[in-house]
């Protein structure tokens, strides 16, 4: 029974989680090879060479744009699929509290 929670039988499931192993595996690798991943979240904001088509966003309000409908589908995902069994309903709950979690951080800092 708990393995069959943990680790269902599809072959979607089991595709895609060893994609994530490689992956992860893939980039652990070039970590400790030296070749570090380039990202920040406050990517450029010491530089001065912004070009007219770059769209300069706060990383707040970058926030709010991509967490928002997230947030959103995620509330739907209880109507649209009412009883579909104690994980189903577990990772909607988990995925819908940490997105609202994080846009009501936004909302709390602008105040």
């Amino acid at each position: 029974m708990l393995l069959n929670f943990l680790f269902p039988s599809s072959l979607f499931f089991t595709a895609t989680s060893l994609l994530t192993l490689a992956s992860a595996a893939t980039g652990g690798l070039a970590e400790a090879r030296g070749k570090h991943v380039q990202y920040s979240k406050f990517f450029g904001v010491g530089s001065q060479a912004v070009s007219a088509s770059t769209i300069a966003l706060s990383s707040r309000a970058a926030m709010v744009i991509l967490y928002s409908p997230a947030f959103l589908v995620g509330l739907t995902s209880f109507v649209l699929f009412p009883d579909e069994g104690f994980r189903s309903l577990l990772l909607k709950s988990v995925i819908s509290t940490h997105l609202g979690k994080r846009i009501f951080e936004v909302f709390c800092k602008i105040i």
